[in-house]
């Protein structure tokens, strides 16, 4: 009764105390009570389910639920400290509810059909955000064989819950104890990205090709094909292989090849490359290698997609789609045979950047006709109005523009950018390159001798990325000292810098007229549920930033728009009280997009058109305070509100203010239709728990070598969604000096720039991604340090991490787990950095051994406001963000806060200052 807090599990004596006023007398139980808190879960009751993750409308994600009809005995945990495991299973035999030995045991045997899902998910009581888990399968691997949910095979859903000294295994089943079933259909799925509209192509040059694509069960290959625009004008936008190869007759040029032909073939990866710079002025033979070269005239691109990664040619069933844009080549009158190449080629030779905040990178390609060269001399000009450069190098003084690929073995000797003085050059960057290799070598023009990286300056144009030559700087190819050839200037390429793309259409309501309301629009990533977080767009359109989503106050025909939408394949999904969610499924949105016409009223399904948002979601969730809200479902509850308030006259205040369906202040016969019309429909899935559950580790390795040496290796996993990374060590000068440090296999040199500094007993380190790139795999080695003894008593103890910060694609402070070289003296909590802070603020958890935390954030009234972690943690220091946001995703306000850090017979607290 004193602090409303939960009976801590244990044994317990039960008192009883008996007073007149005068005297008082005590009596104790004889026996003990043991208190335990068994935690229970219940999945969702659903239809048996295929899930196709691939063709036209393929579905990444399958969301697994356990809120929806249970309410708060979907999973409940009376002092929540439980966690959930998820399995999914060919067999059904698994005893309910003893069997948690057998499907551990099964899952980590590769020759059974069970395998574990996620594990650790934190039972909540009353966060309906908790209670769902959105499996991403176009990311999941099994953890035991590296596997997929194979196809046609009829799957059974478990879950482990475990908290309180129990342990319980159930299974997805309907209400009358009937066992569902999960399939599968892995159909390629294949997108085409751009060009979208018309592209006039120069045949000396490189044009882009983009797409998305997925091929779940099949690690598949990607060609692209062109033929005549007449032909393909004559021909489906999808067809087979076998089928374009009829259509097209000789008429068919292989771009993903050295000279047109399969036979010089070099398709690529599905899981890797999502773009492909085609350059027509390689194209001198047919796809069948006959000499008929590409010339000039209207053509179409094709992607090619074969799900059994056939390296000679596409098998003959493999999916073709058509790209949208027609191609116009010019420049090619005779065809490329005797062409004269560019002898240095920039790749994309034309690019569409956003003018805000967008960043591209550009590939050099030097050709120097069969002669060998030592010295290649690349001086390079473009805009200083529309454009900045990028710096390569963070460790050297200055801006080095060049990023030399690693695959060369020679060195740079020079490398600088600078404004230019000469009039000629006025109000232009000039950056220069020299790169040297003794032994010689020959360039042919398929590989990249460099890259620069532009980003724009929030202007609209036009910029020209120009090889130039001016007095003494030169783009020239040497040998021994012997200018080979100078080049003479010419455009590289051209980038236009356009507006972002906007998003207008109709939002209207069910059995209304007048469609004015607030409505709630989410911009999600296409087949995801995790919103796009994105501070220009949020900033243009949200007229409430203390809800989450974006807010747009609609017009009375319901009319809604969005501006500064960045660039991306997204999917748009909209919400408004009393009506189930509706969406469109996808959206392309390019810079420049002027997008109208939407209609967010796709249902569930993401094919029927209801022209309106449904009515009738009025309640059907409760939470630990008893407060009901709608849970994006129509079913007999809302049924009960509605007749529970039938005649009742209501204000925005009034109880049953919901149960007002159409918002005309009177709840009455139109409410209680739709209702009933609608009963039993879902709305769109919302964005519930992020995808990735598990956070990602850093982990440091030591190995002292033989001749003393000391070999420091920092690796990390669980980093899928992480693009940057901050690394700080501490050593004794006295007893350590760094002699050298390599960055790991996560990334590259030429797909991420890196710092360095070091400085008396410390060094930083840190990489980002370039432009669109991320990492590879989700496990590598993040950097290498070389240090050499100082005395011989030199500890390896003594070199040890910092600190570990990471940043996700969205730009955002990552939540991670560190371990240290010396594991922590004491159970702690740092004080929040930054503090003040808007909007995000880091919190440094300090365990000196594995423990079960809980991190929560109250506000000055000591009400709890949101969770930050419940789990059981190993010792060492771990990061923890907290984006000011309250567990139902708004924004709270400005003032002060205390985050309380919980463990097993201790407790920290700190507090915290949120100025908006």
């Amino acid at each position: 009764p004193d602090d409303s807090s939960v009976v801590p599990a244990g044994d317990y004596f039960i008192y009883a105390v008996i007073t007149d006023g005068t005297t008082l007398s005590l009596t104790r139980s004889d026996t003990t009570y043991r208190v335990r808190h068994s935690p229970l879960l219940v999945f969702d009751v659903r239809l048996d389910t295929v899930i196709a993750t691939g063709g036209a409308m393929p579905a990444r994600f399958h969301t697994i639920t356990w809120n929806q009809d249970a309410g708060l005995d979907g999973d409940f945990d009376r002092d929540d400290t439980a966690l959930i495991d998820l399995y999914y299973s060919a067999d059904s035999t698994f005893a309910i509810p003893n069997g948690v030995s057998a499907i551990e045991s099964a899952a980590a045997n590769s020759a059974l059909d069970t395998h574990e899902i996620v594990d650790s998910l934190s039972a909540t009581d009353g966060v309906q955000a908790d209670n769902q888990y959105a499996w991403d399968l176009w990311a999941y691997t099994n953890p035991d064989d590296g596997g997929v949910p194979l196809e046609n095979t009829p799957y059974y859903l478990y879950g482990v819950i475990t908290g309180g000294g129990t342990e319980r295994l159930v299974r997805w089943e309907d209400g009358t104890g009937t066992l569902r079933t999960l399939s599968f259909e892995h159909e390629p799925h294949l997108t085409i990205l751009a060009p979208m509209a018309l592209v006039a192509v120069d045949g000396r040059r490189s044009f882009e090709v983009s797409w998305e694509a997925r091929d779940v069960d099949d690690d598949a290959l990607i060609w692209v094909v062109m033929i005549p625009a007449l032909t393909a004008q004559a021909t489906a936008s999808e067809l087979s292989w076998s089928q374009l190869q009829a259509a097209a007759g000789d008429s068919l040029w292989v771009l993903t090849s050295t000279d047109g032909s399969l036979a010089s073939g070099a398709p690529v990866s599905e899981n890797t490359t999502v773009r492909f710079d085609a350059r027509p002025s390689r194209m001198i033979q047919t796809f069948d290698g006959q000499a008929i070269p590409l010339s000039d005239g209207e053509y179409h691109a094709y992607v090619v997609l074969d799900p059994g990664a056939g390296t000679d040619e596409p098998g003959p069933s493999s999916l073709v789609q058509r790209v949208p844009g027609r191609l116009t080549v010019d420049g090619l009158p005779t065809g490329a045979v005797g062409l004269v190449r560019s002898a240095i080629e920039i790749l994309p030779a034309r690019r569409t950047m956003e003018a805000w905040r967008d960043t591209t990178t550009f590939a050099i390609h030097p050709h120097t006709d069969g002669e060998t060269v030592d010295v290649v001399s690349v001086f390079i000009s473009v805009d200083t109005l529309v454009t900045t450069v990028v710096d390569q190098d963070a460790t050297t003084a200055g801006v080095q523009p060049f990023a030399v690929s690693s695959a060369l073995a020679g060195q740079t000797l020079y490398d600088s950018v600078k404004v230019a003085t000469d009039s000629s050059l006025a109000g232009r960057w000039v950056m220069d390159l020299v790169y040297f290799e003794q032994s010689g070598r020959t360039f042919d023009g398929t590989e990249p001798l460099a890259t620069i990286t532009l980003a724009s300056r929030n202007v609209e144009g036009t910029a020209q990325v120009r090889v130039d030559n001016i007095e003494q700087r030169r783009s020239a190819f040497y040998r021994n000292g012997i200018e080979m050839g100078s080049l003479a200037p010419e455009t590289g390429a051209v980038v236009d810098f356009l507006p972002r793309g906007t998003l207008a259409g109709l939002v209207q309501l069910q059995g209304r007229t007048n469609h004015a309301e607030e409505v709630t629009l989410m911009l999600r990533e296409n087949n995801g549920f995790t919103t796009v977080s994105d501070s220009l767009f949020e900033a243009v359109n949200d007229v409430n930033s203390t809800k989450a989503g974006i807010q747009d106050s609609v017009d009375a025909q319901g009319t809604f728009t969005l501006t500064s939408v960045p660039t991306g394949n997204y999917h748009l999904a909209v919400h408004v009280d009393r009506y189930l969610d509706g969406h469109v499924p996808s959206v392309q949105v390019n810079p420049g997009d002027q997008i109208t016409g939407l209609q967010p009223t796709v249902l569930r399904d993401g094919v029927s058109q209801a022209q309106y948002l449904l009515g009738g979601d009025v309640t059907g969730w409760v939470d630990t305070s008893n407060t009901s809200s709608p849970d994006n479902e129509i079913d007999q509850l809302d049924v009960d509100f509605v007749i529970t308030y039938f005649g009742v006259t209501t204000s925005p205040a009034h109880a049953g203010a919901l149960a007002d369906v159409d918002g005309d202040s009177l709840v009455w016969v139109e409410d209680l239709n739709m209702v009933a019309a609608n009963f039993g429909i879902r709305g769109v899935e919302p964005s519930y728990r992020p995808i990735n559950d598990v956070p990602p580790a850093i982990d440091v390795q030591r190995h002292v070598q033989p001749n003393g040496n000391l070999l420091v290796r920092i690796g990390g996993e669980g980093l899928a969604d992480t693009r940057a990374y901050g690394l700080r060590l501490a050593f004794d000068p006295s007893q350590w000096r760094l002699r050298g440090h390599v960055p790991g296999e996560w990334v590259s040199p030429l797909e991420a720039i890196h710092a360095f500094r070091e400085g008396e007993g410390l060094v930083d380190l840190g990489a980002a991604h370039r432009g669109d790139a991320g990492p590879v795999s989700d496990t590598g080695g993040l950097a290498e340090l070389l240090f050499e003894p100082m005395a011989p008593s030199a500890e390896a103890q003594s070199v040890r991490l910092l600190r570990a910060d990471l940043v996700d694609r969205s730009h955002q402070g990552q939540a991670g787990t560190w371990g240290v070289l010396a594991t922590p003296e004491r159970f702690a909590l740092g004080q929040n950095y930054p503090n003040p802070f808007n909007p995000r603020t880091a919190l440094r958890l300090e365990l000196r051994a594995p423990d079960s935390i809980r991190l929560t954030v109250y506000d000055a009234t000591g009400q709890a406001i949101r969770t930050l972690l419940r789990s059981s943690m190993p010792a060492g220091i771990h990061t923890v963000y907290w984006d000011g946001r309250d567990a139902a995703g708004r924004q709270v306000a400005s003032g002060t806060y205390f985050a309380r850090l919980t463990g097993r017979g201790w407790q920290a607290e700190r507090k915290m200052l949120l100025l908006r």
